[in-house]
């Protein structure tokens, strides 16, 4: 009974991760057709010329970035309940450092969006005037400082959930090593040739494939010192 409600529990975590995932990657999507007359992409565009191409699809705009808002907000619960199943497999430390750098990653990720939805809207429509400088220098700082620690303390998010995936047995040892590479080598393509050309949804790779993973994990049979342990607990509680 106890352990296939630990199994609800990880497909439910399975879940909610692939959900963000989903919901990430689907806002990416949206943002295909937000390019401008050359066909160049608007998050690689200075903003002035973000500006034409916002009121020009403003519906894609304003539902890509609530997609990618809302993933990243469903991508921190599903976190938070890993985190719940991994300190249940004796991870105290490394899963919760790992939470608390994901949480500011998406505290600073909720700023973006908002700037995008709020201040991006507005500019569009003072657009026909003059391009305000304070818009320049908000996208500046927002679009590049802030933008840059969000991705960056996501993966160092990443490798610690690899790092704690491989001192528990949550799940098999591959898949840590996997989440931990990746996260690495993203980081260090961020390090080097910055974060224009590391997109976000690179965050949510490896977040849809634990949820995969745990969805489709199957029950262990108990182990031989398991079944010796609760032996010995019955064999107590009798007496």
């Amino acid at each position: 009974m106890q352990a296939r409600k630990m199994m609800l529990q990880r497909r439910f975590v399975g879940l909610t991760l692939l959900t963000s995932f989903l919901l990430f990657w689907s806002g990416a999507a949206l943002s295909i057709p937000l390019v401008d007359t050359k066909g160049v992409s608007i998050f690689v565009l200075p903003p002035q010329q973000v500006l034409p191409v916002i009121a020009a699809h403003p519906q894609f705009w304003q539902w890509q970035s609530l997609l990618q808002l809302g993933g990243g907000v469903v991508a921190m619960l599903g976190l938070v309940l890993l985190t719940l199943v991994l300190r249940a497999a004796r991870d105290r430390k490394i899963s919760s450092l790992g939470l608390l750098m994901f949480c500011f990653s998406i505290m600073l990720w909720v700023i973006i969006e908002a700037f995008r939805l709020g201040t991006g809207v507005w500019a569009t429509q003072q657009s026909a005037r003059a391009t305000p400088v304070l818009y320049d220098l908000l996208s500046l700082w927002i679009e590049g400082s802030l933008f840059a620690i969000s991705v960056a303390l996501a993966f160092c998010a990443l490798a610690a959930y690899g790092g704690a995936l491989l001192v528990t047995k949550a799940l098999p040892r591959w898949t840590g090593w996997i989440i931990l590479v990746y996260a690495c080598v993203c980081l260090g393509l961020t390090m080097f040739v910055g974060t224009r050309l590391i997109p976000p949804e690179l965050v949510y790779l490896p977040l849809g494939f634990l949820g995969v993973v745990l969805l489709l994990q199957r029950s262990q049979p108990a182990t031989e010192g398991h079944r010796i342990e609760v032996v010995t607990a019955e064999t107590a509680g009798s007496l």
